[in-house]
């Protein structure tokens, strides 16, 4: 592990004097590609020199006790050994960490495809706010959105349309979008009052550049058109629409937004290489392919990752067996709460010992549930058939521990309850992680170090109304003044 940390370190300073040359701006993407490889080593090198420093105190601080004779001198300096060797432990677990594998498309900007499924003229609009919704959301973080072709219906529905979002991260926060986006509502075109139900489909493909992936030119035909709909100068009066057809694999990719032909065509490569990169990366990891085959399917109405309720107010992810009440912020682009929580707990000497292991996938939480009930000498699921749980471990080196992660399950529960989430805590998580079972579960999923099991957050929406509480008992509280 130290030998990478070295050669990372070794990198991070011949990236600086790059940087640092005269004129490295005048060529932007080797600029661009610098400062990302920066932003990428920052932290580990940032934590690597904080770890050697640690490393040299200590061997200072035993050089110092053999000479040193002077019993005031010498608690002082265990004192700081004690400290060093304490942070040196914690240290190096979070290199670790650091230096754990990445998804090397989670840094990529990409390239959103969304096109109408069933529900003619209804979804073209649902495609449309679908589209205004992830634009929302990548300004929201200050993401960048380019439109790369555009097909209308004449309603101001899209019939399918392509865009690029270029941000730090875009990949990572949007990859799981892809797959049938069903709603349900009284279209504006329905006079008798009745709800339809429409699909879209979503297709999230990681932008690929040029060293990602080689185009073959000569497989490439360019035909070009007029372009069609509303123009202004030059748009429709000249031939500056771009179709681009991939020969080996029949893919046809139409872009006509610029005025200009070559920037139509540039376009057209880009959507066409990210494809390209796309599939092949499906080739590579054929167990991915399947899923990215079945992700969008036909666009049928049974075929869906999350439905859109509008006359109940609601959105329901399938995946995850999620609902929430608040259908016009999140179309308004506030997906946060579908795609990451955030987690905020006090903690001992603020050290944030605690970890969360979030489960969805049924197989897992299926072996988890095993694994507790046999804890508890039963054969029944003790999660009460809840689709997510949500595993909080605290380091044990931490003296605090056990009330770190406590305040963490404290606020999980707490923060399920505002969105209308039920939530339940359930026990036996540090007997499930002592046993080799879970242990081999933790090291299978890439955690390393000596964890205390504090407990699981069961998560699902409630089958019935919110119970109310039961009366608290009285004679609890002891005031003072």
């Amino acid at each position: 592990m130290f030998d990478k940390l070295e050669d990372l370190l070794v990198r991070f300073e011949e990236v600086l004097n790059e940087l640092g040359e005269p004129g490295v701006t005048d060529n932007q993407e080797r600029f661009q590609k610098l400062m990302k490889e920066q932003s990428e080593l920052q932290p580990i090198v940032d934590t690597y020199k904080e770890y050697k420093k640690n490393k040299e105190t200590i061997q200072d601080s035993l050089s110092l006790l053999e000479e040193e004779k002077d019993e005031e001198m010498r608690e002082m300096l265990k004192e700081e050994l004690s400290e060093a060797k304490k942070n040196v432990e914690e240290l190096e677990k979070e290199l670790k960490i650091l230096l754990l594998p990445k998804d090397p498309n989670d840094s990529k900007n990409v390239i959103v495809e969304i096109r109408a499924g069933a529900g003619g003229d209804e979804a073209a609009l649902f495609a449309a706010e679908i589209y205004r919704m992830y634009v929302k959301y990548a300004e929201s973080r200050r993401w960048k959105t380019e439109m790369m072709s555009l097909n209308e219906n004449g309603i101001g529905g899209f019939k399918e349309v392509t865009f690029m979002i270029q941000g730090q991260g875009a990949y990572s926060r949007l990859k799981y979008e892809s797959g049938v986006h069903r709603v349900q509502r009284v279209p504006e075109t329905e006079s008798g009052g009745r709800i339809h139900t429409s699909t879209c489909t979503v297709a999230i493909m990681p932008e690929a550049e040029e060293i990602d992936f080689h185009l073959d030119m000569n497989d490439c035909k360019f035909d070009v058109f007029r372009a069609s709909g509303n123009g202004g100068q030059c748009v429709n009066t000249t031939d500056s629409a771009v179709r681009l057809t991939h020969i080996p694999t029949g893919i046809v990719i139409s872009c006509q937004d610029e005025k200009s032909q070559l920037k139509n065509k540039d376009k057209a490569l880009k959507v066409l290489r990210s494809r390209l990169y796309e599939m092949e990366l499906a080739k590579q990891h054929d167990a991915e392919a399947e899923a990215r085959r079945s992700q969008i399917g036909t666009g049928d109405r049974s075929e869906k990752i999350r439905t859109y309720n509008f006359p109940q107010g609601r959105v329901t992810d399938h995946r995850i067996k999620l609902t929430l009440h608040r259908l016009d912020s999140i179309l308004s682009g506030d997906l946060e709460e579908i795609i990451e929580a955030g987690l905020y707990a006090a903690s001992g000497m603020g050290k944030q010992s605690p970890i969360i292991v979030a489960v969805t996938n049924k197989e897992v939480r299926d072996e988890l549930s095993k694994m507790n009930a046999s804890a508890m000498g039963s054969e029944n699921d003790p999660f009460y058939g809840a689709p997510v749980v949500l595993i909080v471990l605290a380091d044990k080196a931490a003296r605090t521990c056990v009330y770190d992660g406590s305040l963490v399950m404290g606020n999980l529960m707490l923060a399920a309850d505002a969105k209308g989430i039920g939530s339940c805590w359930i026990h036996r998580a540090k007997e499930e992680f002592e046993s080799e079972e879970g242990k081999a579960l933790l090291k299978k999923l890439g955690i390393e170090g000596d964890y205390e099991g504090i407990g699981h957050c069961v998560l699902g929406y409630r089958a019935d109304e919110k119970p109310v509480p039961a009366p608290r008992k009285e004679n609890r509280v002891f005031w003072c003044e």
